[in-house]
């Protein structure tokens, strides 16, 4: 049997990269899928081609997260396709250009906001409400960063923003844990997606450079789906407020030693 058949999942940024690669995974784990996507129209498409190819069964509404009344919609148009949600997985997230602290604006700092935690913050109560009212339980996973931890020179308002993720997730873990509703979040290091193409094609030799100095190298988008299965299913069925580092064991370098390297 499948992990997740008979599961109902919600997925926001699933048009590319790292949703598109969970959408396809919950849905050859026998989950019913829908995500969320705005711009990519073509890139929809294609995650529901593929989720049609692995035998599964997925749907894509289209919803700007940076309104809160389309976060609202995307919740209630989930519920009429699903008739429930058992798993909610907060993918969807902006990384504005790189931005000299004093040269962040107030509208860079809002939209950032906006869509990397107000927008989940909104999903994961609309969702808990819906999990409550079914009295099954449920799972929510928050797409985190190990940028918290590792600070990259001109992001400050995304690294906010995830921090913000982070505490997020356990405060939401702690409240709805009487309902054995799980929240947990996952905080990748670089992965291959198509935002950090556009950062190796920019600087060649450094993203090799800084892919290298991991210890397990370069992750990939499955990396972090069969995370977000494992997270989403029975075997995770004790872990709640956890942000698990998915980081290819970049915490376990000691930073002098790459100073020593220079």
């Amino acid at each position: 049997m499948k992990k997740l058949t008979h599961k109902k999942a919600l997925i926001t940024g699933g048009s590319s990269g790292l949703g598109q690669e969970i959408a396809i995974a919950l849905a050859t784990e026998g989950a019913k899928v829908v995500f969320g996507y705005y711009h990519n129209e073509e890139g929809a498409q294609k995650t529901l081609e593929e989720i049609e190819k692995t035998g599964g069964i997925g749907f894509s509404i289209k919803a700007n997260l940076e309104d809160p009344t389309q976060n609202l919609f995307l919740i209630q148009e989930t519920y009429k396709i699903l008739k429930g949600i058992d798993i909610l997985i907060n993918n969807a997230g902006i990384i504005i250009p790189h931005l000299n602290f004093t040269d962040i604006s107030l509208e860079s700092l809002q939209k950032t906001q906006s869509i990397n935690l107000i927008s989940p913050f909104i999903l994961i109560q609309e969702t808990a409400k819906i999990m409550k009212k079914k009295n099954k339980g449920g799972s929510i996973i928050n797409i985190s960063s190990m940028s918290t931890q590792f600070i990259t020179p001109g992001s400050t308002h995304y690294e906010c923003s995830k921090a913000a993720i982070d505490a997020l997730t356990k405060g939401a873990a702690y409240d709805l844990a009487p309902y054995g509703i799980r929240v947990n979040g996952i905080a990748p290091a670089s992965i291959a997606t198509s935002i950090n193409e556009r950062q190796r094609l920019k600087d060649p030799k450094g993203w090799i450079k800084r892919k290298n100095t991991f210890p397990l190298k370069e992750g990939f988008p499955e990396d972090i789906a069969n995370a977000c299965i494992f997270l989403s299913s029975q075997a995770s069925k004790w872990i709640t407020g956890l942000t698990l580092p998915i980081d290819g064991g970049a915490r376990l370098i000691n930073p002098f030693n790459l100073i020593s390297s220079l």
